[in-house]
């Protein structure tokens, strides 16, 4: 191995650990990153009841959508063993527009980063900390097909 002086692994997972399995990870170079994933829930009842949660919770999320297909408030309950989702007019505890909540979906970047980034809106104090510690996957998501 002391020859090698390159290593070249395309299509990887965006949590890849190869680089930590190197002696010096910050000789890494890394030239691009894509999971070669998009999502846009169109039914949001049936998928966020068909998703598993980290942990057990429940939550008042208000979904905007320029388009005008998933627009509405949704109340979502789950955990590890299952959830349920479903339309509600109570007040919201999050907003956010479809697009994020499709990340949040998946996995692939947590809600409080999103709020940061003035992608979520808390509306009731811990329920932000409450539904991304809900969303959180232990794995990113990832496809290995283009297309």
């Amino acid at each position: 191995m002391d020859l090698v002086s390159t290593v070249e692994a395309p299509n990887r997972s965006v949590d890849e650990p190869l680089i930590w399995m190197l002696a010096d990870a910050r000789a890494v170079r890394q030239t691009a990153r894509f999971d070669f994933i998009w999502i846009r829930l169109l039914n949001i009842p049936d998928a966020l009841s068909a998703r598993r949660y980290l942990v057990d919770g429940q939550v008042v999320i208000e979904v905007a959508d320029d388009l005008g297909l998933t627009e509405g408030r949704y109340r979502l309950e789950g955990g590890p063993s299952g959830a349920s989702c479903v339309p509600t007019s109570s007040s919201a505890d999050i907003s956010l527009g479809v697009d994020a909540l499709g990340s949040a979906y998946l996995g692939g970047v947590s809600l409080r980063t999103l709020g940061q980034a003035g992608r979520v809106v808390e509306h009731r104090h811990g329920t932000l900390a409450r539904a991304d510690a809900m969303f959180r996957s232990p794995v990113l998501p990832w496809c290995t097909t283009w297309f």
